[in-house]
């Protein structure tokens, strides 16, 4: 099935969502911490919070 790509297909990124919610609740930022160092043997670098939408406190 060949089809064409529709206007979202050519608009759609990936990473941070751009108008998702200002902050996520510190037991959410706590287990993908703990996940995170799980699955990547260290701790999230400002990059990788800035791409999950962490932000710094």
């Amino acid at each position: 099935m060949n089809s064409q790509p529709t206007e979202l297909d050519q608009n759609a990124t990936s990473g941070t969502v751009e108008d998702g919610p200002n902050s996520l609740p510190p037991a959410v930022v706590e287990t993908m911490k703990l996940v995170f160092r799980e699955t990547h043997g260290g701790e999230m670098t400002a990059e990788d919070r800035k791409f999950f939408g962490i932000t710094d406190q």
